[in-house]
C-alpha cells in the first residue's frame, strides 16, 4: 500500500477505496485491517510532504550551478537522514533535476 501511495500523483479516494479493497485479497488483512493500514499510510505520507519540500528546494539551491560538491552530497544525506527520507524519496528528487556529481578536490 505503501508503494501504490507513494506512486501515485494524488492519494483520491478512489486509489484509497481501490487500495482497502486489495488489501483483503493480496495481503490476507481483514478488512478492518486493510483499513487502518491504509490510513496509518495515507497519515505518514502526508507527513512526509512538508520534509520532502524542504529537501526538494535544498537540493534545487545546492544543483543551481548544475553540480554537487562531494560536501552538498554530505550534507544532503544527513538532511535526507534527518528527515527521515528513504532512498527512493531522495532518487525521486533528484531524477527531476538535471545535475552532476563534481569530483572530490
Amino acid at each position: 500500500m505503501r508503494l501504490r501511495l507513494r506512486s501515485a500523483p494524488a492519494a483520491s479516494g478512489e486509489l484509497k477505496q481501490q487500495l482497502e479493497a486489495t488489501g483483503p485479497l493480496a495481503y490476507s488483512l481483514t478488512a478492518l485491517q486493510s483499513k487502518r493500514v491504509l490510513f496509518q499510510e495515507a497519515r505518514d505520507w502526508a507527513a512526509l510532504q512538508p520534509k520532502l519540500g524542504v529537501y526538494r528546494d535544498s537540493f534545487a539551491a545546492f544543483a543551481q550551478d548544475g553540480k554537487i560538491s562531494p560536501d552538498e552530497r554530505v550534507a544532503l544525506r544527513t538532511f535526507a537522514k534527518n528527515l527521515g527520507m528513504t532512498d527512493n524519496d531522495v532518487k525521486s528528487i533528484e531524477s527531476a533535476l538535471t545535475f552532476t556529481e563534481a569530483a572530490p578536490q
